[in-house]
C-alpha cells in the first residue's frame, strides 16, 4: 500500500510499504481522511523530534473505518466509525505510546484498542478527522479554568487558534481577540465570530487588547510560537497564560517584571483525557464549535508535499485533509 513515509528534513516520500496485521487487542482501519498537523509541519521544516522518528509513516488526525478487529477485541466491529481517541481508564503515558507515530497517511493502519472511540454518527469522516485539534483546543479551555463573563486573547489563527478562540466561546468568554496577520486566516476568525482581529504587523497588539479591555485579558492563548511575550504582555495583574504551541526556539522573558511582579502564571497544556475528547466531539456536533469552515483542502495521498506540506508552509491553505485511499 501507499503511505507518506517521513525521512527527515524536507523529506517526505510517498511509496509502497507493507500493509499492517491485524494484531491481539488492536484494531485494522481503513483511513478514510488524515489531517496534516502542526507537528507534522514542524518535523518537515526542521527534522525529527522524538514525536516524529525517521522512517516512520506520519498521519495522526484520522477518522475511517474497521475492517478488521484482533482477538481481545469486543468493543468493535467490522464497519464502525473510528477516530484517535483516549479511553476512560487509560493514562496519558500510556496513551502517548500508541498515539504520537501516526500512521494514518497511509489506506491501513493497526491502532490498539484502547487509542480509539467510535465517531459520533452525526459526524462525517472529514468532520471525524478535525476532531483530535479541537480536543487540543478543549484540553487549553479546561486548563484555564475561564469562567463566564471573563475575557480572552488567542495569539494565532491557524486551526489550533481558530478552535481555541471558538472553545473559550461555548465555554463562556465575554469576549475573545485574535491576532494574525494572514488575510485569509483574519477573514475566517471574523467568519468564526472573534470579537475582534488585531493585525500585529500594522498595531502593537498588548496596547491594543488592553484599550479593549482597559486593563487586559484575563487569559491569553499562545497558539502561535513567536506569540509568547504578546500574551505575557496582553493579560492582567494575576492573568494566565496557557502555553500551547511548542517552541523551537529559546523565548527570552523578563521574568521578574514580566511574571513575578505581575503575579502572571503560565500554565502548559499539552495531552488530553476521555472527557476532553467527549466535550470536543460534542460541541462539533452541535455546532458551538465549527469546523469545516477551517478545511481549506482536501488532497490525495500523491499530493501530500506540493499540495499539502508547501502550501501550509507558504500560508496559502489552513487546513488541509489527507485521502490515503
Amino acid at each position: 500500500m501507499k503511505a507518506a513515509v517521513y525521512y527527515g528534513k524536507r523529506d517526505i516520500r510517498v511509496e509502497d510499504i507493507p500493509e499492517p496485521k491485524c494484531n491481539p487487542d488492536s484494531v485494522k482501519i481503513e483511513v478514510k481522511w488524515c489531517g496534516i498537523c502542526g507537528g507534522d509541519l514542524r518535523a518537515f521544516l526542521f527534522g525529527p523530534d522524538s514525536h516524529h522518528p525517521a522512517s516512520s509513516v506520519l498521519g495522526h488526525e484520522f477518522a475511517g473505518e474497521v475492517v478488521e478487529v484482533g482477538p481481545g477485541v469486543e468493543d468493535f466491529r467490522v464497519g464502525d466509525a473510528v477516530i484517535t481517541g483516549i479511553r476512560a481508564g487509560i493514562g496519558n503515558d500510556q496513551f502517548r505510546r500508541n498515539y504520537i507515530i501516526g500512521g494514518a497517511f497511509a489506506k491501513y493502519v493497526v491502532k490498539h484498542k484502547d487509542t480509539l472511540i467510535r465517531l459520533d454518527p452525526r459526524l462525517s469522516f472529514e468532520e471525524g478527522a478535525l476532531i483530535e485539534p479541537a480536543v487540543v483546543a478543549v484540553h487549553a479551555i479546561r486548563n484555564s479554568k475561564i469562567t463566564v463573563g471573563e475575557t480572552a486573547f488567542v495569539a494565532g489563527a491557524g486551526p489550533i487558534g481558530l478552535l481555541t478562540f471558538q472553545t473559550a466561546k461555548a465555554a463562556g468568554a465575554a469576549k475573545v481577540f485574535v491576532s494574525e496577520s494572514s488575510p485569509q486566516r483574519k477573514r475566517l476568525a471574523k467568519e468564526l465570530g472573534a470579537d475582534e482581529v488585531l493585525d500585529f504587523n500594522q498595531c502593537e497588539v498588548p496596547k491594543k487588547v488592553k484599550i479593549l479591555t482597559g486593563r487586559g485579558v484575563d487569559v491569553a492563548f499562545q497558539c502561535a510560537q513567536q506569540a509568547l511575550k504578546d500574551c505575557v504582555a496582553s493579560v492582567r495583574e494575576r492573568g494566565r497564560v496557557i502555553v500551547m504551541a511548542a517552541h523551537t526556539e529559546p523565548v527570552a522573558l523578563d521574568w521578574r517584571y514580566d511574571i513575578l511582579y505581575r503575579w502572571v502564571s503560565l500554565i502548559p497544556s499539552m495531552g488530553r483525557n476521555p472527557e476532553d475528547m467527549i466535550c470536543a466531539m460534542e460541541f462539533i456536533a452541535n455546532g458551538r464549535v465549527k469546523v469545516n469552515n477551517l478545511l481549506t483542502a482536501k488532497i490525495e495521498l500523491g499530493d501530500f508535499v506540493k499540495g499539502g506540506m508547501e502550501k501550509i508552509e507558504n500560508g496559502s491553505e489552513v487546513k488541509v485533509l489527507v485521502r490515503p485511499t
